[in-house]
């Protein structure tokens, strides 16, 4: 198996001399490392429970810290008894605060804690394999072994398994614990902000992690973007024909210099390309900004020859997210998987529309034939636009390549498109209040 990143978020706490309730933001920052801690070690289940059991007495703590500290501001205690109101109303603050000075014991963990087998094949999720028969402790990677073992010969021919474990309680029922804590910590960030601005004490900020670099917002559905997909660290992937573990993983890619951008413009423009241009089509519908793009994607093909499948996530009509999909160097449906992984992107950016564009094959239609598998194959440039709210929109334009290059045939445009490649971001969506 891949190795586990086990890169540790790196922090840089941002509390001001002059901070009003210091001790109170200290804890607020201990909670966050700990959180981290705790990711870290979710295959370990008692190094889990330490960092979980410390990341919930911390947070406990913070309020208790906060009202011994109490502020000189008039109407604290108004102030006050209306964000207890606002976190009684969450289902893990509660759970915290009742936790009192009990911990988390392993018994605990045992009892309640799921693992969720999926297997992937072709474009789509075939949904729960089969039960996984053992101790809730079993890595991942032990998990997905003994599954492989057992699975028909059709299955290991032909699919990825991805294995996640999710640690629960039998005390907050269906609610996986580090995310149950991000939602509680996400509370809490809110809490001491306003804290400070009604105490004057401005100048502070939050701590700041690098786990949340390259996001537009710190926080994100009410937690911070470090903190909203920690299922990419719980999951295992294995290629069942091949027996290789593999780990998904993300690399920013810092924007080029003004030198590098024109480079890259001359090169394209010297082959009628053209990059998007998203100050023209911000505000055009998305169907209008898909076409935009389908053509970029085009001459983009025509320029290099290949065109990388791409992702722009926009929330309220602005981009706030692209991300480029390498293509697996073997043949395999590893594909399948990064297109799962756009899910914790827009999970992240809190993203309400998507645009993608890929080169595809398109295959005859023959029953059991994958289109890269069909003699009878023809190559397409793809674009899709969907939205939160059913827009399934797509383009294709066939072509050929022949000597003299890239040769277009016929563009089709198709509304309540079929996306099934889609269908993890489409599942998110349903989620979005």
């Amino acid at each position: 198996m891949a190795s586990r990143s086990k890169r540790k978020a790196s922090f840089r706490t941002v509390v001001h001399e002059s901070c009003p309730i210091r001790n109170t933001h200290r804890r607020l920052e201990s909670a966050h490392r700990l959180w981290h801690e705790a990711l870290n070690n979710y295959e370990d289940p008692d190094g889990f429970r330490t960092f979980l059991n410390s990341a919930i007495q911390e947070l406990r703590n913070v309020t208790f810290v906060l009202q011994k500290e109490r502020f000189s501001a008039p109407g604290f205690d108004e102030w006050y008894a209306a964000w207890r109101k606002r976190l009684g109303e969450s289902d893990a603050a509660r759970w915290i605060v009742d936790l009192r000075n009990k911990v988390v014991k392993e018994g605990d963990l045992d009892t309640a804690s799921l693992v969720h087998v999926r297997l992937l094949r072709g474009y789509v999720e075939a949904g729960e394999f089969v039960p996984f028969e053992g101790p809730p402790t079993a890595s991942c990677k032990e998990i997905a072994v003994a599954i492989a073992a057992t699975a028909p010969h059709e299955v290991r021919e032909d699919g990825i398994l991805v294995v996640e474990r999710r640690w629960e309680l039998p005390d907050l029922p269906g609610r996986e614990l580090l995310e149950a804590l991000a939602s509680v910590y996400g509370l809490l960030s809110a809490l001491v902000s306003d804290a400070h601005v009604v105490a004057g004490g401005s100048e502070c900020g939050l701590i700041e992690c690098d786990k949340s670099a390259g996001y537009a917002q710190e926080f994100l559905a009410g937690r911070p973007a470090c903190m909203s997909a920690s299922q990419e660290a719980r999951t295992s992937v294995v290629d069942l024909k091949r027996g290789r573990f593999y780990v998904p993983r993300t690399r920013t890619i810092k924007k080029g210099t003004k030198k590098d951008l024109e480079r890259l413009r001359a090169k394209y423009e010297s082959k009628s390309a053209a990059p998007p241009d998203w100050k023209r089509i911000k505000d055009l519908p998305l169907r209008d900004q898909a076409r935009h793009l389908h053509e970029v994607g085009v001459q983009l093909l025509r320029a290099d020859g290949y065109l990388v499948h791409t992702f722009h996530l926009l929330r309220d009509g602005k981009l706030v997210r692209f991300i480029g999909v390498p293509r697996p160097d073997e043949k395999t449906d590893l594909h399948v998987l990064m297109w799962q992984a756009i899910r914790p992107e827009v999970e992240r950016t809190r993203a309400d529309a998507l645009i993608s564009s890929n080169e595809i094959w398109l295959g005859t239609g023959k029953s059991g034939v994958r289109p890269a598998e069909d003699p009878n194959r023809r190559e397409a440039v793809h674009t899709v636009a969907a939205d939160k709210s059913g827009v399934r929109f797509a383009l294709t334009t066939l072509f050929r390549r022949e000597p003299t290059g890239i040769i277009l045939e016929r563009v089709s445009e198709e509304e309540q498109a079929l996306i099934p490649f889609l269908e993890a971001v489409f599942d998110c969506w349903r989620t979005f209040r």
